[in-house]
């Protein structure tokens, strides 16, 4: 079974120039170190795929993160994480969600619910045990790394899907996001709405908005039929 496995980090505020105080680990400041044109050229510019290299591999990660990202973690979170922090998650189409039998909250199910191809998320900034658990240790050095390389807080999510899974829908992400892709593979489909033949009608649709969250509603809307968007 080929589960893919992927943490977003959402900063919450804009930084932009690397911190000098010493890490714990560097796995992320160091791939963009080593990029050498990520904050010159990408940053809250483009969207930027850097891929693994010799020195950042799926195995480093793998160490980092080995214990919060497995069955018996989530379904820990599942069931003694504040409500919220850890949840099912299906944005597959309602024929696909309703030929897909529920599972106990329980490693077993939950393994059981991945191989049917529903998905999981853990929003590790509502778990509380996070800060004092130790198999946590590698997950908060990575944050930290983040944080102070973007000098920015950030929420960090584990997004975990079966084969063929669909963990969220079309949306808007207000911020900047670091998606660090840990195991198995995904197809994105990254979205500038208003690209190509409907920019101007997407503009002029925008514009008619009563407010700024309608405006992104109707972003939205163009990005869930497929405009401005590449995979």
């Amino acid at each position: 079974m080929q589960i893919a496995l992927a943490l977003a980090l959402a900063l919450l505020a804009s930084g932009g120039a690397s911190a000098t105080a010493p890490r714990a680990h560097t796995v992320v400041s160091s791939r963009l170190r080593d990029d050498g044109t990520f904050f010159e050229q990408s940053w809250g510019r483009q969207f930027a795929h850097l891929k693994a290299n010799g020195k950042v591999s799926f195995e480093e990660f793998d160490e980092l993160l080995r214990e919060v990202t497995t069955p018996e973690y989530i379904s820990e979170q599942l069931t003694r994480a504040p409500r919220g922090a850890a949840k099912r998650i299906d944005a597959r189409s309602d024929a696909a969600q309703a030929a897909t039998p529920d599972a106990a909250n329980d490693a077993d199910g939950v393994r059981a619910a991945l191989g049917a191809g529903r998905s999981f998320v853990v929003r590790f900034e509502d778990v509380s045990s996070v800060t004092e658990d130790p198999r946590a240790a590698g997950l908060r050095a990575l944050w930290d790394d983040v944080a102070e390389t973007f000098v920015a807080p950030a929420t960090l999510h584990l997004y975990e899907s079966g084969v063929g899974g669909e963990a969220l829908a079309p949306h808007t992400d207000t911020g900047d996001v670091l998606v660090l892709a840990l195991r198995g593979a995904k197809e994105w489909q990254v979205c500038t709405p208003g690209i190509g033949g409907d920019d101007a009608a997407g503009r002029a649709r925008a514009a008619r908005a009563p407010d700024a969250a309608s405006a992104a509603g109707l972003r939205e809307l163009d990005v869930s039929r497929g405009r401005g968007c590449s995979t």
